[in-house]
């Protein structure tokens, strides 16, 4: 045995509590380590003492493990210590152990071992500020390797050193020394991710003499979390979606655990955690992904994981609705429908996949929605999908925000049109600033300023303050109106910004920017496309076949430009996207008080569009502008659609293209015969606010 591994034999065996009764006759680390390799011991994820039942099934169940792939663990077989201690350099090594279940090849083991015998315990810490998740997650790699002869007692010993110096450090060093000034009053995602292996430790090797410290205390983490950060709706404080589905998924890790080894849990519990959970989902893509908004990022079929691992642990319907929904969206090896998909198989082993197999799965009725505490709404009809974002954004918590509010994520045709493609790599460069300005999203500007302003990467010098002002959803349409305050400075500069939304079900969705101001301003209105794009005339389409058009009225002064900016080449060039099939248009306007509107119109196929112009329009028999009051009417070849919004805070009688009716909000679809096809009137005691 080498010295560097007699100092990691020491350091462990001083860190047990040898009077524990299963420990008696223990008097080395190695036998320790011997002690944990043979069962029984605390139930983990997947049932590595039943291996034989668990390899059947896999081999039964996906084809992905008959055929398995072993590039991913031969990289890891490959990758010098020095690569291996670069930051988060470790993440996926739960490889290692799933390639020696499927091939029986020892080398995995010794592949394993060698980056905790090589350097000094602590120097394959490299997780930094979030060495509790890395423990976390080697621990995969490590209770598969358990039978594997390549995976020596040095190397166990190694290991096991390794995971509660880990753990130590994730606590007494990182975690219990953070402040609020630092994280802000809520912490975000930081105390979950920074502790995450403390509860493991302490219910899966009790033998530690602080294992039940660290249980108790990370454990308070926890719950503190479930209870102080998610709000009425299930939505995070911090707002980012990503970032959220990601707690999600170490959360019901953290249920999991508890429960298949009788720690108590807090009654309703697994109930707020499904509340969480279905925020989720309930905004999911067409694609099975959520919208992209803050740091985040869209992946067809992405929800997939949490969705079943929810359902796998709770024999909820929905939530395996979802998980069977989302797993179609996969580019993915052919696996079982109705029985759990292999990446949430991971999370939950064979007893998790029982009752994921006898789980019924329940349609949630899968319609628009807002889930307004936290500020997002999706308006959906079939594949049509709008997706907008009102979340709140502020100095600290919402550090992984952008300055996207009322930003739109489209979907049309199987295909996701509009929106961002994910965060640029985190750090200070030009594409990771520009990702995070107003700009960089389906948003507006005014005179090309921030709705907050940035400071740095991770900090904001103002609060962007949105509020959802009315909800309506219904069988035929849609109605968003949101407003926010960000572009609103006492005594400098007084202009709000509200963007509404009309969503007529199957057909489009008329998109209003209201603006009132003191003075004029230049406006510009973004449109970020995820497929090719050009401009034709002032209309923008966007793909083919489905295409996006975006329409504005004939005739307003608008300038419409392709954007050629630095910070956006900077991102796509960081981000390794082709600006072909990312191009960005500007609208530009200038004006003081004033409503700017589009129509997007998603089709199948190019076919000729209809010709959007406003008209006029009085409000209690007074002429508006387009500030006070805004009519369109859009001509399709069989039918003319007229729609009205006032934009005054009570109901009138509003007149245009020969209609009078009463209310804040009109619709009328009439036919060459002057029949009238649909008709929608809503007045101000219709809808919801947004909390």
């Amino acid at each position: 045995m080498s010295v560097a591994v007699s100092e990691k034999a020491a350091h462990l065996l001083a860190a047990l509590d040898l009077a524990r009764p299963e420990l008696a006759g223990i008097a080395s680390a190695e036998e320790y380590a011997a002690f944990v390799a043979r069962g029984p011991r605390p139930r983990f994820r997947v049932e590595y003492e039943e291996k034989a039942r668990v390899l059947a099934f896999l081999r039964e169940q996906y084809a992905a493990w008959r055929d398995f792939d072993t590039a991913a663990a031969e990289r890891f077989r490959a990758m010098t210590i020095a690569k291996a201690q670069g930051e988060r350099a470790l993440a996926g090594i739960a490889a290692l152990g799933q390639a020696w279940w499927a091939t029986g090849d020892p080398a995995y083991g010794a592949a394993f071992e060698r980056f905790y015998l090589a350097v000094p315990t602590g120097e394959m810490f490299n997780w930094g500020s979030f060495n509790g998740t890395q423990g976390a997650i080697e621990l995969n790699a490590f209770f598969l390797l358990q039978d594997c002869p390549g995976f020596t007692p040095a190397g166990r010993v190694a290991f096991l050193d390794h995971l509660y110096g880990i753990t130590e450090v994730a606590w007494d060093v990182e975690t219990s020394r953070w402040q609020q000034l630092m994280l802000g009053p809520e912490g975000h995602n930081w105390y979950l991710h920074g502790m995450r292996v403390l509860p493991f430790l302490g219910i899966l090797f009790p033998e530690f003499a602080r294992s039940a410290f660290f249980l108790k205390v990370g454990m308070s983490v926890v719950e503190e979390h479930l209870r102080g950060h998610y709000l009425a709706d299930g939505g995070a404080r911090e707002t980012t979606l990503g970032y959220q589905a990601g707690s999600m998924q170490n959360l019901w890790d953290f249920y999991l655990i508890a429960q298949r080894n009788g720690y108590p849990l807090s009654a309703g519990f697994a109930d707020r955690l499904l509340t969480a959970t279905k925020f989720l989902l309930r905004l999911m893509t067409p694609l099975g992904g959520l919208p992209s908004f803050g740091d985040g990022g869209h992946t067809p079929g992405g929800l997939t994981s949490l969705a079943a691992t929810a359902a796998a642990l709770t024999g909820d319907g929905e939530c395996k609705w979802y998980a069977e929904a989302c797993r179609r969206q996969r580019a993915a090896p052919a696996e079982t429908p109705g029985e759990i998909p292999l990446c949430a198989f991971w999370n939950v082993g064979l007893a998790g996949a029982a009752t994921y197999a006898a789980t019924r799965a329940r349609d949630p009725r899968h319609v628009s929605v807002l889930m307004g505490p936290t500020g997002y709404a999706a308006l959906r009809d079939g594949d049509q999908y709008l997706a907008i974002a009102a979340a709140n954004r502020g100095p600290i918590v919402t550090s992984h925000g952008h300055n996207d509010v009322f930003a739109l994520d489209v979907c049309a045709g199987g295909a996701r049109v509009l929106g961002e493609d994910g965060c640029a790599p985190y750090g200070d460069s030009p594409g990771r600033l520009y990702d995070q300005t107003t700009a960089a999203h389906n948003t507006l500007t005014v005179d090309g300023g921030e709705q907050a302003v940035i400071l740095d990467e991770w900090r904001w010098d103002s609060h962007v303050i949105p509020q959802v002002r009315r909800w309506i959803s219904a069988p035929t349409h849609d109605f968003f109106h949101g407003v926010h305050e960000g572009y609103y400075h006492y005594r400098r500069e007084s202009t709000l910004h509200a963007r509404k939304v009309f969503f007529l079900k199957g057909h489009y969705w008329a998109v209003l920017d209201w603006l009132e101001a003191d003075r004029e301003h230049a406006y510009q209105a973004y449109f970020h496309g995820l497929v090719p794009g050009a401009a034709d005339g002032a209309t923008v389409l966007l793909g083919a076949a489905p295409r996006l058009a975006i329409i504005p009225p004939a005739g307003d002064a608008l300038t419409l430009a392709r954007v050629d900016d630095p910070g956006l080449s900077a991102y796509l060039e960081e981000r390794r996207l082709d600006p072909d099939t990312h191009p960005c248009f500007r609208y530009e306007a200038r004006a003081a008080s004033t409503c700017l509107a589009w129509v997007l119109l998603p089709q199948s196929a190019p076919a000729p569009l209809p010709t959007v112009r406003r008209l006029p329009v009085t409000v209690n028999g007074l002429p508006e502008e387009a500030h006070g009051a805004t009519a369109l009417e859009l001509r399709f070849p069989d039918y003319t659609d007229y729609l009205c919004v006032s934009h005054k805070d009570f109901d009138g009688e509003l007149a245009f293209a020969g209609i009078t009716t009463w209310g804040f909000l009109a619709f009328r679809r009439v036919d060459e015969a002057g029949n009238v096809l649909l008709e929608i009137e809503q007045t101000m005691m219709d809808g919801v606010c947004g909390r």
